[in-house]
């Protein structure tokens, strides 16, 4: 994934590293995988 000027934040880097593991799930502002709430749920909702 590509590297955007200013984005060498701990939120970035998290994210970064989660899709170059082949994450495809959402990914809330701290750059952690948002595994419950609404987001997680509409997009188990959209896999089926």
């Amino acid at each position: 994934m590509a590297k955007l000027p200013g984005q060498d934040t701990e939120a970035a880097r998290k994210f970064r590293a989660l899709r170059d593991a082949g994450y495809d799930g959402p990914i809330d502002q701290d750059g952690n995988k948002a595994e419950t709430g609404r987001a997680a749920e509409i997009l188990k909702d959209m896999r089926k």
